[in-house]
């Protein structure tokens, strides 16, 4: 399933990252008319390597394990790939705890994008 739009916890007190959109005062603005599914978030850059790996001739991994020459020690902080299927709660599978809260209305398919 792939949701529309979500938002996780930043480690900035105060301070929300929004995926699908942009936090403005509080809230979230210009929202994405699309779809997402498996995003990832790391504190650096990946080797060109390393993204050959992962998409894996077309076909994305499970970034929770090694594959090829991507590491999942390799700085991975946060991956959601949007396969709840229903609620607010869009679940962190790197067992970081950085869970995010999906906000204005996001739906999910069954289709990828």
């Amino acid at each position: 399933a792939t949701t529309s739009l979500g938002s996780v916890p930043s480690t900035a007190p105060n301070q929300d990252l929004a995926i699908g959109g942009r936090v403005i005062s509080s809230s979230v603005d210009s929202p994405i008319n699309g779809k997402m599914k498996d995003v990832a978030i790391f504190n650096r850059a990946l080797s060109e390597d390393a993204v050959k790996s992962i998409y894996n001739d077309g076909e994305i991994i499970d970034l929770t394990k090694d594959y090829g020459h991507y590491k999942r020690k390799n700085n991975l902080i946060a991956y959601y790939q949007m396969e709840e299927g229903e609620g607010t709660i869009l679940m962190d599978r790197t067992g970081n705890g950085r869970n995010g809260t999906l906000t204005n209305g996001p739906t999910y398919s069954t289709s990828t994008p």
